[in-house]
């Protein structure tokens, strides 16, 4: 288990970070992305090509920004007063996935990994019962089909950070 520790701050809106992540597939090559936002959830979804079995074969592959929470001081019309509340930091969160992103494109560009090496858990597959297009990780921690591993459930965890005045640029 890895320490939890202070993310950094930034005053980069979540709009830039998402042109930037844009411009970043654009220069790796990458032509085919879609940014969704539906219900509340947000993903890029892309695509690529790679060689498998000597066959050029297009794998796809879909990022969240994290969701990440900080306690923040808002005003609460019912109580009339400012009131600590736990909050999404949307310009942190989108920073990361951008610096993530990057990170791993430039992993796999220079050859040190696979795309599929890289991008496993985020990689979309058609679930098998509903024909849905599903996160690999995400049908892994609903169906548990790796004997031996445990995933998490994310969506019974809150990522609560503290705000400092370092950038995540």
């Amino acid at each position: 288990m890895l320490n939890q520790v202070k993310l950094p701050s930034t005053t980069i809106q979540p709009e830039r970070s998402k042109a930037e992540m844009i411009e970043i597939l654009k220069k790796f090559g990458i032509a085919d992305y879609q940014w969704k936002e539906y219900k509340g959830e947000v993903s890029l979804d892309f695509e690529v090509e790679i060689m498998f079995n000597d066959k050029p074969t297009p794998m796809q592959a879909s990022l969240h920004p994290p969701d990440l929470k900080e306690w923040r001081k808002v005003w609460s019309p019912k109580d009339g007063k400012q009131v600590k509340k736990l909050v999404a930091n949307w310009p942190v969160a989108y920073r990361v996935m951008r610096n993530y992103l990057r990170e791993r494109l430039l992993m796999v560009s220079s050859g040190s990994y696979p795309f599929e090496d890289i991008f496993l858990a985020d990689l979309i597959l058609d679930h098998p019962q509903t024909h849905e297009r599903i996160r690999l990780v995400d049908y892994m921690r609903t169906h548990g089909q790796i004997p031996g591993l445990s995933l998490p459930d994310k969506s019974q965890s809150e990522n609560v950070i503290e705000a400092t005045a370092t950038h995540a640029d």
